[in-house]
């Protein structure tokens, strides 16, 4: 397990990293999420013993990471901007057979075609090993098909760290088209909406309630089509960082 216990870490005045926490669970691939300067680099190379926190404490199964030689045989740390052989970073990295491997923007400038097979050659080691990675991403497409967990890194902070299955269980998409006004008012009354869309009669809502408390609204109410949508991990995100504030879109996307 890593342990990230309230650190800072400040350069020349800019604070990269600002009060940050976070527990990180063995066996599961845990994905950092955030615009350049949210401090996902600074983190992990703090997480690596590259870098030592200005506060706070970063520990590997119980070792603090910083000049302790012992924690640093536990991972291996795939830089940005280091350089490798073609095609070899994650190979070399698999290859090291640590218990955790640290991934810094790892799969940009692979084609298609290399991100899967890189996602499967992770997806077999966890299975085979119980290897546990840790990747950083300004994209939250690039992660929703590999990782357990996510955190999204705002100004060298967390905004929102949860198991992407924890936030699909809560947020829900669907699509109706209602027999008239009066059942559409009724359907609205029982749901929690986090927005909603319309296309002609078709109106398409974003809910915070489980599949099982939608089909209970919508049990009583005339419908032409009901259905419930598969949700990105963009959509989950847009919904709970809207609760606190937050348009998602200019984060990722600025």
């Amino acid at each position: 397990m890593i342990e990230i216990r309230d650190i800072r870490k400040a350069y020349d005045g800019f604070t990269a990293v600002d009060g940050l926490s976070m527990t990180m669970k063995e066996g599961e691939v845990f994905g950092l999420v955030g615009t350049n300067g949210a401090g996902k680099t600074t983190l992990l190379r703090m997480m690596a013993g590259i870098l030592a926190p200005d506060e706070g404490e970063i520990a590997v199964d119980g070792l603090p990471v910083y000049d302790n030689p012992r924690a640093k045989e536990l991972f291996f740390f795939i830089s940005d901007d280091m350089y490798y052989f073609p095609n070899s970073r994650v190979l070399l990295g698999l290859a090291s057979r640590t218990k955790y491997l640290f991934c810094d923007e790892t799969f940009d400038g692979l084609d298609p075609v290399m991100r899967q097979a890189t996602k499967s050659l992770m997806a077999q080691e966890m299975d085979d090993r119980g290897l546990t990675t840790v990747m950083t991403s300004h994209n939250l497409r690039e992660l929703e098909d590999i990782c357990d967990h996510v955190g999204l890194l705002h100004k060298g902070g967390v905004l929102l760290s949860k198991d992407i299955a924890d936030l699909k269980i809560g947020v829900q998409k669907l699509q109706a088209v209602f027999a008239d006004e009066a059942q559409r008012g009724q359907a609205e009354d029982g749901l929690v909406i986090l927005d909603h869309k319309t296309q002609g009669r078709l109106h398409v809502y974003t809910v915070r309630q489980t599949a099982e408390e939608v089909d209970e609204v919508f049990a009583g109410i005339d419908t032409v089509l009901y259905e419930i949508l598969p949700l990105t991990l963009e959509e989950i995100f847009i919904s709970e960082t809207e609760v606190v504030g937050y348009d998602i879109q200019k984060i990722i996307y600025g």
